[in-house]
């Protein structure tokens, strides 16, 4: 992709900057990263966290946090899974984001709609929905219209026993901070086989309902992939067949995508990618300038040779992406230690905690054990702290690969930084230390004293240097 798709304008620069002031103050007044780091747990026994993060995603928290299981009756709900989660959210200190998914076997209509409702279509629905669980309510007609009843119910029911729980009893039970709009369901019709008017049509009623109930909560438009670009634009500027309706490009708050990347390909793709995001997103005059969230990614489809590979292919990636302007990132996920085998190697799905070895994490943790890619986590995340990225990552060719680097101004115990690395696997560049910079830091949080001007080895693995620091070399 074409590089100065990284520029931002000054304005746009300013006018995010004051949108994530405002947004942080709503939710947590101790943010001083440039992102909001979240995760996602997919067992109930993981909990509590044992990594840092910001925010907890319920998307694939196992059964219990759907809609379908929820809501079994018109009137019938069990919110049993979701106190606990809510419980161990409130336990863990993390923010929580809500994905609705799953509709409910007595409502899910027998036919679904086309994207842009010129019809109707069959679809395949993911295992986990039943054999009508994608399919959009039949209270609904293809362009929105209907009563839409029973989501708003459901709306209704969650929202209100949530907040009023969390209000009863803050320190023990969170409430839902951020309500998404649904998952890839653009892309994924074993997710959703309805209509994109449909979609906005739910958004609108939900938006109404839960900001009438809790004024703090943010609304974001569903989870869009990082590819498909003309369907996410289709997407955000349809509306509904009814009075006053809204597109989601105008509904939402935060803009939502996601944006994994191939383990065989360059992490820092991602920066790139996100500029193309922001740039789709401000082609959209309702959506130009809101915030964006990446609430899913990773690696996906493949798997990091070695458990050192997948190490450096995350510090390079969420190094990246921090730097690019998004305000949340969700790592996908915190526990998806089904999927490795045993064989000592990563799996396709990141992993950062395992509850026995055989799913080759083995390093002890205070119960279970931690994958290698779990210090990358918690050292990003250490370093992410009181830094201000003057811009995106950027890089400069050498004759074999590229020198990648992130400047950036820190609160912390140091004054000025940059993150450096070297992209070609399992290669070393020989790097001049840029005037200013005293201090080394590598990812396993060594510090060594260095001289501007002299020369460094830079890695796949990436270091930060410092200006100004107070730290004690080691």
């Amino acid at each position: 992709m074409r590089h100065c798709l990284i520029c931002i304008t000054t304005a746009l620069v300013v006018g995010l900057l004051l949108f994530t002031e405002t947004l942080f103050s709503q939710t947590s007044t101790q943010q001083t990263k440039p992102l909001l780091l979240g995760i996602h747990v997919n067992h109930e026994s993981s909990w509590p966290l044992q990594v840092n993060a910001d925010l907890w995603r319920s998307l694939d928290s196992g059964n219990g946090t759907k809609w379908m299981d929820i809501q079994q009756g018109p009137n019938t709900f069990d919110f049993t899974q979701m106190d606990q989660e809510l419980r161990d959210a409130a336990q863990s200190k993390v923010m929580v984001m809500y994905t609705p998914f799953g509709i409910p076997a007595f409502i899910a209509n027998s036919i679904g709609y086309n994207p842009d409702d010129n019809g109707t279509r069959e679809c395949t629905c993911n295992h986990s929905l039943g054999a009508r669980g994608c399919y959009p309510p039949k209270d609904m007609n293809g362009d929105g219209s209907g009563t839409d009843a029973t989501w708003k119910n459901f709306i209704t029911a969650l929202a209100t026993h949530v907040h009023n729980n969390h209000v009863q009893n803050p320190n023990t039970y969170a409430d839902i901070d951020y309500w998404e709009s649904g998952n890839e369901f653009i892309v994924n019709a074993p997710q959703w086989c309805g209509s994109y008017a449909q979609l906005a049509r739910m958004m609108q009623d939900a938006k109404r309902i839960v900001k009438q109930i809790n004024p703090a909560a943010t609304m974001l438009t569903h989870a869009m992939a990082w590819y498909n670009l003309s369907e996410n634009v289709d997407y955000l500027t349809t509306k509904a067949n009814i009075p006053k309706a809204q597109t989601p490009a105008e509904l939402a708050e935060i803009i939502d995508y996601h944006c994994y990347q191939y383990a065989s390909k360059a992490p820092e793709r991602v920066v790139p990618v996100l500029a193309k995001l922001r740039e789709l997103t401000d082609s959209v005059p309702a959506s130009r300038g809101k915030p964006i969230f990446c609430t899913e990614g990773g690696w996906i489809a493949n798997a990091p040779t070695s458990w050192v590979h997948g190490q450096n292919w995350l510090a390079r990636y969420l190094l990246g992406l921090s730097s690019t302007g998004i305000l949340d990132f969700n790592l996908f996920q915190y526990d998806t230690y089904r999927l490795n085998n045993g064989d000592g190697l990563p799996a396709r799905l990141v992993d950062l905690w395992a509850p026995t070895t055989h799913y080759s994490c083995n390093i002890p943790a205070s119960f279970g054990y931690f994958c290698p890619t779990e210090m990358v986590w918690q050292r990003v995340y250490q370093w992410l702290e009181g830094v201000t990225f003057q811009g995106p990552c950027l890089h400069r060719a050498t004759k074999q690969g590229k020198i990648w680097s992130c400047d950036h101004t820190s609160t912390g115990q140091y004054q000025t930084g940059q993150f450096v690395w070297y992209d070609v696997t399992d290669q070393t560049w020989i790097y001049i230390v840029p005037q200013g910079f005293t201090q080394e830091q590598d990812i396993n949080g060594n510090i060594t004293d260095i001289t501007p001007g002299s020369k460094i080895t830079i890695s796949n693995s990436p270091v930060l240097l410092m200006s100004g620091s107070r730290l004690a070399a080691n």
